[in-house]
């Protein structure tokens, strides 16, 4: 993947020098970014549960966060520019979004993050536009409400650790 982005033109970097002489190049750029960070969490797919299970996979865990955080940043200023969007981006952050709900609902009960992470995934949320003809938008928006409910339920009713997210995520751990 280094070695991918190593070969990259000189423009589609996001620290270039290069005078953008097009409108597109910044749009691509961001794109880009998303883009690869999705690859990097698809390359920790097969780990990711485990690694909200498991101290073993604690670099997949954050490696996936920290791509997820990347996608999230990078959309939001895609969103304030005006072009149009292709489907990677919102399929992207979805991903990204569930990411980061799956963080929250593997925190113990005792951490002191919890309140921040619960304000990432609303915002999170608010971000997914409410509009009826982007179905993928409006499912993912569905599925991080249900299970930010279940999230706050499954704190409600378990006194120690996490709770068990598992029956409702359809996991086998």
């Amino acid at each position: 993947m280094r070695k991918l982005v190593a070969s990259l033109p000189e423009l589609l970097l996001r620290g270039s020098h290069e005078p953008i002489r097009y409108p597109w190049v910044e749009w691509a750029r961001l794109t880009l970014t998303i883009s690869a960070a999705n690859k990097i969490i698809m390359i920790h797919r097969s780990f990711l549960i485990r690694s909200f299970r498991s101290p073993l996979y604690a670099y997949t865990k954050m490696t996936c966060i920290s791509a997820a955080t990347t996608i999230l940043r990078e959309h939001s200023r895609v969103k304030e520019m005006d072009v149009a969007a292709i489907w990677i981006v919102p399929a992207f952050t979805i991903a990204a979004r569930i990411i980061m709900m799956l963080d929250l609902l593997h925190k113990p009960k005792s951490d002191s993050d919890i309140p921040n992470c619960r304000q990432v995934v609303q915002t999170a949320i608010e971000g997914l536009p409410m509009d009826t003809n982007n179905r993928m938008d409006a499912r993912g928006a569905m599925i991080l409400v249900a299970l930010l409910k279940e999230e706050a339920e499954g704190r409600d009713q378990h006194t120690s650790g996490h709770g068990d997210f598992s029956k409702f995520m359809g996991i086998p751990i």
